[in-house]
């Protein structure tokens, strides 16, 4: 507050900071900024994937798998904190073995309904040896590809702090929508690595948001008119422009 005035901030879910950490409805988000504390709002999104923490007993992780010829794949659910990114129970692991010849998948098809669209990727993963996560050792791939982003590799890969997390992301992601497995969204494990899975999303839009596990409401931060002086200051703005290859 300022002066007795305070300015009103809503969000009707539940959203998480960059750190994992879940903030409850209504509560602001609050991260690091350029002149220190400032406050997240973001639009609403939908995370499309299924078991987006891989929260299941199941060893599948909720997910599918599949492998070239040459891939020696395995899987299974992990509960060892020192590979789990966030307050969850588990995190997904897949291998594929040294003196593979082929990729290992693991993948969902959310539809698209039938027609083309965008999409955004997010997967938090680690690798079991605690090495950087880069494109060499996995990488995304999806189906129906109709312009968009290039595929096989991420738009961008940031370590999450200083821990062994990293942020794999691929920004507009373009399908024809044709259905089925020409849906598919995944990533591929390369011979003779072992990823951690904890987290992924997949939202039906040219540009990726930060993590929800289901659906995150818009959020709003009203301040009163007479808190700032409209002669002084400055608003920042992130501008990223999306080009489509399509185009």
């Amino acid at each position: 507050s300022h002066k007795g005035v305070s300015a009103t901030f809503t969000r009707a879910s539940v959203a998480y900071l960059e750190d994992g950490t879940q903030v409850a409805s209504g509560v602001p988000r609050f991260e690091v900024g350029k002149f220190g504390q400032a406050v997240l709002v973001e639009e609403g999104t939908t995370n499309v994937f299924s078991y987006p923490t891989f929260n299941t007993v199941d060893s599948s992780g909720g997910w599918n798998h599949w492998g070239q010829a040459g891939s020696i794949g395995s899987w299974g659910q992990n509960t060892d904190p020192a590979f789990i990114f966030g307050n969850q129970t588990y995190s997904h692991w897949v291998e594929n073995a040294a003196g593979a010849t082929g990729d290992f998948l693991i993948y969902q098809a959310p539809s698209l309904g039938g027609q083309p669209g965008y999409s955004s990727i997010i997967f938090v993963c680690c690798m079991a040896d605690g090495s950087p996560v880069t494109n060499d050792k996995c990488y995304p791939t999806w189906n129906g590809r109709d312009g968009g982003a290039p595929v096989n590799q991420w738009t961008s890969i940031k370590q999450i702090g200083t821990s062994k997390f990293y942020e794999c992301r691929v920004d507009g992601i373009h399908q024809s929508g044709t259905g089925g497995t020409n849906d598919l969204i995944g990533v591929y494990i390369k011979p003779g690595n072992k990823v951690y899975f904890s987290r992924a999303q997949c939202e039906r839009k040219p540009y990726a948001t930060s993590f929800v596990d289901g659906t995150r409401s818009p959020e709003t931060l009203t301040i009163p008119s007479n808190v700032l002086n409209p002669q002084e200051g400055t608003v920042e703005l992130t501008y990223i422009p999306f080009l489509d290859s399509s185009k």
